[in-house]
């Protein structure tokens, strides 16, 4: 009888804190969704405007003066990026992606190529750094 009673407790215990149990796991999964959105999100929300493509130019002595590749202009307007206009090249004949500011052909950002896109628009898109008075 004992037994019996306890067990009938328990169950009376359990569906007295059902509402709060409920609670705590819609809470949790509301806090788990949130974690895995920001998680995915992107770093940066830059927009890509159009793509074009750029043929290969040669020199009269065959020299490439201009590398064929994919450009993707894209502007960087979210909060925090820097409210430029870039090309990134996505080379097609190579591996490689550069970010460039026109009019600054010949000066890709970074000094350098990068491995991928995004790497080529974070760069891009990184805050104009603000001049402060010595």
């Amino acid at each position: 009888m004992g037994d019996e009673r306890r067990e009938l407790r328990s169950k009376e215990a359990f569906v007295n804190h059902a509402p709060a149990v409920r609670w705590l796991l819609v809470l949790s999964s509301a806090v788990v969704t949130a974690a895995l959105t920001l998680h995915s999100a992107p770093a940066h929300a830059y927009q890509s405007v159009h793509d074009f493509a750029q043929e290969e130019v040669r020199d009269a002595n065959g020299k490439v003066t201009v590398e064929a590749s994919i450009i993707h202009v894209i502007q960087c307007n979210a909060e925090g990026e820097n409210g430029g206009q870039f090309y990134i090249y996505q080379f097609t004949d190579r591996a490689g992606f550069r970010a460039i500011q026109p009019p600054a052909w010949g000066s890709p950002i970074g000094g350098k190529d990068f491995d991928t896109f995004d790497e080529a628009a974070t760069a891009a898109c990184l805050p104009v750094p603000v001049d402060t008075p010595d």
